[in-house]
């Protein structure tokens, strides 16, 4: 199956805003799936991620598909090709079924025309003989059932449809998850966020590897307009540079340099965190005294704000945020 060039980079566009944003949240677990099913399961943490722009729109959707069945690629193509051959046939049988609609139709309208005309004495014999070797002449009795029969086959391949419909849903989420997983698996590249959208984008119509190379040479011919991030990948990107720098995994000196470091960032990155600078306070004050390896630190940092901005908030918490923002107002 071909996408588009055109529906690629939109699907390409929506999964790396996605895996950006989340990056933090999602990523280190991605990076460290045990199985694909584990996809389906980290994925779900995201509030609300099937109204998310790539699963609500796109074809993402299998990732979070609540049923799956384990599939070859051959029989996934098989069961696509079913798919076809019933959908084509479903249309014939119905183009069917509408002709022989229309014929049975004329059909009992002249049977019945003559039975109207007929009102007063169509009981007598001879009317009523003469009405039924109309009957036979128009062929109402094969016609209605040629038409019965046509019914019944459209209605026959219309649910053959939604069986194929149903395994090929259930086919298609295992064999996305099954790719995804191999890719995290894969050792020659890099587990980032960008990787993870090129790698997802074509799910389910390509393997991993296929969307990963179709994606990234539309990356490079659009390099201008995918360069930017948005705002918080930025955050958790300064975040890892400085954790990666400090002498010794330290949570409060973290937090002290990273918000040295944002008031002295662009003034869009400053303006995007301070009104909630005290939902990121409060996540650094949940990672101190855990442990963390370095290179969970900023994962766990992020992922807790992410929690924190999408939590419910009472208005003494909405209030005090006001009061603790990262710029004075």
């Amino acid at each position: 199956m071909a996408i588009k060039p055109k529906d690629l980079l939109d699907r390409y566009v929506f999964h790396k805003q996605f895996f950006e944003y989340e990056w933090g949240r999602i990523g280190l677990d991605l990076r460290r799936v045990k199985g694909p099913e584990g996809i389906r399961a980290i994925l779900l943490r995201v509030p609300n991620v099937q109204w998310r722009a790539p699963f609500r729109d796109y074809r993402a959707s299998c990732l979070i598909a609540e049923k799956s069945k384990k599939v070859t690629r051959n029989e996934l193509r098989e069961t696509r090709r079913k798919l076809r051959q019933v959908e084509e046939n479903e249309r014939e049988l119905w183009a069917e079924h509408h002709e022989s609609y229309q014929e049975a139709l004329e059909a009992c309208r002249g049977l019945k025309s003559f039975i109207d005309n007929c009102e007063g004495v169509i009981t007598l014999l001879p009317f009523f003989c003469v009405a039924v070797a109309l009957a036979e002449q128009l062929q109402v009795q094969q016609l209605t059932a040629k038409y019965a029969q046509k019914q019944e086959s459209a209605q026959a391949a219309m649910k053959r449809k939604a069986e194929l419909k149903d395994l090929l849903a259930r086919q298609e989420a295992w064999f996305a998850r099954n790719e995804l997983f191999k890719f995290t698996r894969n050792k020659h590249e890099e587990k980032s966020a960008l990787n993870f959208a090129k790698a997802t984008a074509g799910l389910p119509e390509y393997s991993w590897i296929r969307s990963f190379r179709k994606c990234d040479a539309l990356h490079k011919l659009h390099k201008e307009s995918l360069s930017s991030s948005n705002h918080t990948f930025q955050l958790f990107e300064l975040l890892r540079r400085i954790v990666q720098s400090m002498r010794s995994v330290d949570v409060r000196k973290t937090e002290a340099r990273f918000r040295k470091e944002l008031l002295k960032s662009d003034p869009m990155l400053q303006a995007n965190i301070s009104p909630n600078w005290a939902y990121m306070k409060q996540a650094f004050a949940q990672c101190r005294g855990k442990g963390f390896k370095r290179a969970d630190l900023p994962f766990k940092i992020m992922g807790r704000y992410l929690d924190n901005l999408d939590r419910p908030k009472t208005s003494a918490e909405a209030e005090l945020a006001k009061k603790n923002q990262l710029l004075s107002v």
